[in-house]
């Protein structure tokens, strides 16, 4: 990776130097919503989303108009306004997406001083756009991690965060990250992709690998696939 590229080279995006894509685009959604409404409301959420997807004012976008979002996201976006609910419970069971991990950490700063609502919030935020278990799961899981380290938790510490509790709205899955179980694994065995369970995955993988905040979104991106987005969740925590 050259250190003064000007854009990426093979990426159908074409980002330039500078931009950022719809990970950091949704969380200045979110952190605007957070703040404008002084807590948590889905439907106010859902509502900047939308704005910031199908209007041409560049609100929250480096760009004049939005781009980069998924499918999944979509699909919600879209539910959301034909079945007037901010929870449209699009629930594909191929596709448990990592929308709600790169764009969380608004919520842990929001309620930093309450763990609780974090890791509650943390859950809701995702069901507005990724309602599968898996998605919601890792969310929750990442807002507890996220929180300690903003409480000033060691890395090591951080590292032994056990399994996010099962709530009870969630079934059972086997493609949920296991923190112990990742630490370990060579590079050629991390893989970063769009799913929730990978990507966290993947992002925690490269905040143990390296010491500085620069040295882990390169090997984010190093790792390549969903690129962005493996280093927006890393770059939270790192």
């Amino acid at each position: 990776m050259q250190e003064n590229f000007t854009e990426i080279p093979n990426s159908k995006l074409q980002i330039k130097k500078g931009e950022w894509t719809d990970d950091s685009a949704m969380a200045l959604a979110l952190a605007d919503s957070l703040l404008s409404c002084h807590g948590f409301d889905p439907r106010d959420q859902m509502q900047r989303y939308h704005r910031w997807t199908f209007t041409d004012t560049g609100y929250c976008s480096s760009r004049p108009t939005a781009f980069g979002f998924g499918q999944t996201f979509l699909k919600a976006l879209l539910d959301s306004e034909k079945h007037d609910t901010p929870y449209p419970g699009n629930i594909n069971p191929r596709r448990p997406g990592n929308g709600s991990l790169m764009r969380l950490a608004p919520i842990p700063i929001y309620f930093f001083n309450d763990l609780e609502q974090t890791v509650e919030y943390a859950g809701l935020s995702s069901q507005v756009t990724h309602g599968h278990p898996d998605s919601v799961y890792g969310t929750r899981l990442f807002a507890r991690i996220i929180h300690h380290a903003l409480k000033g938790q060691e890395k090591a510490e951080l590292l032994q965060q056990p399994p996010e509790p099962e709530a009870p709205e969630l079934t059972p899955s086997p493609f949920r990250p296991l923190p112990e179980k990742y630490r370990d694994k060579p590079m050629e065995a991390i893989d970063g992709t769009f799913f929730a369970a990978q990507s966290l995955e993947a992002a925690l993988w490269c905040f143990t690998q390296t010491d500085t905040f620069k040295d882990a979104i390169r090997l984010a991106v190093s790792l390549g696939g969903d690129t962005d987005s493996t280093a927006a969740v890393c770059g939270q925590v790192a």
